[in-house]
């Protein structure tokens, strides 16, 4: 079996994204709907701020 190292880099990466519990916890929320980025912050009790970085690593 060949594994293409960019490959595993994008999955590990993917996985650090989602391995912080705020982080998931967005994308779960996601999964039920589309959310305005109020609703999600409001939902989890984010502030925007924390949302919007943790929507920015998401997203890389």
């Amino acid at each position: 079996m060949v594994f293409d190292p960019s490959w595993l880099r994008g999955r590990a990466a993917a996985h650090r994204a989602l391995g912080d519990p705020a982080r998931l916890a967005i994308v779960e929320a996601l999964l039920l709907g589309d959310l305005a980025p109020g609703e999600v912050g409001r939902l989890l009790g984010l502030p925007s701020n924390l949302l919007a970085h943790h929507l920015g690593v998401l997203q890389a």
